[in-house]
């Protein structure tokens, strides 16, 4: 499953991180690791973004 197919309120763990490098370095500077437990918070009306819980904190990610 993808990070943006989560819904509100599901939770998921992180298994790998694919995507370009410096995407993927901004991902794993803002906590989403392997291992890393991440829940579906908040969405826009929109649904982009989305607000996740990622180690005790939320962070906004847009779909690229």
């Amino acid at each position: 499953m993808m990070l943006n197919e989560l819904k509100i309120g599901e939770f998921g763990l992180v298994l790998e991180v694919l995507c370009e490098d410096s995407l993927k370095q901004r991902l794993v500077d803002l906590g989403l690791t392997e291992g890393a437990r991440v829940g579906c918070v908040l969405e826009s009306p929109e649904k982009d973004p989305k607000a996740y819980e990622i180690k005790g904190a939320l962070i906004a990610i847009r779909r690229v």
